[in-house]
């Protein structure tokens, strides 16, 4: 059932009440965090790979934060 109300939209209200994990939401902000206090110059900067094989062939590369988002590559935005 869909229920709006004032400016938002919600679906299954007894969902909303169990914490769920952030999933790849994380990214946006661990990506601005690291533009914010320099630790990444800009979007271009190469993050390097550490040859370990991750799930798909697009992660087992150096990123960008550009490629990193764009492919979901989970491990360069890990600490």
């Amino acid at each position: 059932m869909v229920k709006r109300l004032s400016l938002f939209l919600t679906c299954r209200d007894s969902l909303i009440h169990i914490p769920h994990s952030p999933a790849s939401t994380f990214k946006i902000l661990n990506a601005l965090i690291a533009l914010e206090t320099g630790v990444i110059e800009d979007t271009n900067e190469v993050i390097k790979w550490d040859g370990v094989n991750p799930a798909w062939d697009k992660w087992n590369q150096d990123q960008t934060l550009a490629t990193g988002m764009k492919y979901s590559a989970l491990w360069a935005f890990r600490a």
